[in-house]
């Protein structure tokens, strides 16, 4: 019977996108691409219980268990590799409670749009590739688990650098723009920090000029 009522409401959200996508003069193609979206995240409702699951837990004990989930998160971030142990645990509660599964082929991340969120990558892989001025696409490194990407243009306030794309079925942890500027003002501390990592990265990685050229005002007073 559970079984059925789950088909059910399945059914109910599929037939609800489809009437939105036609009401709303969507092209086929975008509208194939969003009921393939919706039918692998209804039929993958892992992250939703997750998410619910933690929010049951008395905050003590849910910090304890996203801890054990995420084992040495942020250690190959550009920005937060020598953050200390507290602030990063301040990060990865708040990437827990917003899962993002991705499906093959999925772009996460454009180049040169203005980015506000990073992720982890909690399983899957991802591919960043650069396209250049005549149009070629240069792929530039596939990143696996424990990875993460969009950390310095969201910092930044800038343009992204790469186009970030799922190579297949993905479970990524998102932090946004605001959850790390609430956590900067609990660790005042940590801004000079992620400025010269940030700084160091982006002088030794060509790739990140773009990132450099489109910097937000306030990321470039917190550079210095």
């Amino acid at each position: 019977q559970m079984a059925n009522e789950t088909q059910t409401q399945r059914d109910s959200r599929i037939n609800t996108v489809m009437q939105f996508t036609s009401r709303n003069g969507i092209s086929t193609n975008l509208r194939d691409e969003v009921l393939d979206y919706f039918e692998f995240r209804y039929s993958n409702p892992s992250s939703d219980f997750e998410r619910f699951f933690l929010d049951d837990l008395p905050s003590e004990m849910q910090t304890r268990m996203i801890s054990q989930m995420f084992p040495d998160a942020l250690e190959k971030s550009a920005l937060f590799k020598a953050a200390p142990e507290m602030f990063v645990s301040h990060l990865i509660v708040k990437m827990a409670h917003r899962p993002m599964p991705t499906m093959p082929n999925q772009i996460i991340l454009k180049q040169g749009a203005f980015n506000s969120e990073m992720f982890l990558i909690k399983s899957g892989s991802v591919e960043v590739t650069v396209e250049n001025e005549d149009g070629q696409t240069r792929r530039i490194k596939l990143l696996e688990q424990g990875a993460t990407f969009g950390d310095l243009s969201m910092w930044m306030d800038s343009r992204q650098a790469a186009t970030v794309a799922s190579v297949d079925f993905c479970q990524l942890h998102k932090l946004d723009r605001h959850d790390l500027e609430e956590a900067l003002v609990a660790f005042p501390e940590m801004n000079n920090i992620i400025a010269s990592q940030a700084l160091a990265y982006c002088l030794s990685n060509p790739t990140m000029c773009m990132a450099l050229e489109g910097i937000g005002a306030a990321a470039a007073d917190r550079i210095g």
